[in-house]
């Protein structure tokens, strides 16, 4: 991965980063925060309402207990922000793909600030990590080329992960 490949997702996570809120204010939000402080990761994966997610509950309860002098709410925000970020970056890189470097970068802007980027990814929402894992398939399939090499065992797996989270 290059330096401006790099640069780029950071300058996506800083976008999100700067925007988080400091309470789970949407839909299930509170139960996720609830799930990710429990020390028990299997009970913290298999209590909560149905669907479960734990394919958000999983890294958000990894970086939440890995860092536990931060807020629960921000730990799980900021998951929600790095995979937003990831998302946007794996969106650009089909777009370039499929459309050439010109439009990727004018498809990129107006994405990162559509609702299903931005909001996800400065709350406590599950979207953007099912949404990364989604498009990270796409794009491994895309770059499979056809043929059961590694891009395309890559994709598979982000599918199945990516229904895993939702």
């Amino acid at each position: 991965m290059g330096v401006g490949n790099v640069f780029l997702i950071l300058i996506l996570f800083l976008q999100h980063v700067f925007f988080l809120s400091p309470l789970p204010i949407y839909f299930d939000s509170p139960e996720y925060v609830h799930l990710i402080q429990n020390p028990d990761l299997i009970q913290a994966l298999t209590s909560g309402h149905e669907p479960i997610h734990p394919g958000y509950i999983l890294p958000a309860w990894i970086f939440t207990q890995t860092f536990p002098f931060l807020n629960a709410v921000y730990s799980a925000e900021l998951v929600s922000s790095l995979f937003g970020s990831l998302a946007l970056f794996i969106f650009y890189k089909i777009s370039r793909i499929l459309f050439g470097q010109k439009i990727a970068v004018r498809a990129l802007i107006i994405a990162s600030f559509l609702p299903v980027f931005f909001l996800s990814s400065v709350n406590v929402l599950t979207d953007t990590t099912y949404i990364f894992f989604y498009l990270l398939s796409f794009y491994c399939l895309l770059r499979s080329k056809n043929t059961f090499n590694r891009w395309f065992w890559v994709g598979v797996a982000s599918l199945v992960y990516s229904i895993f989270t939702h």
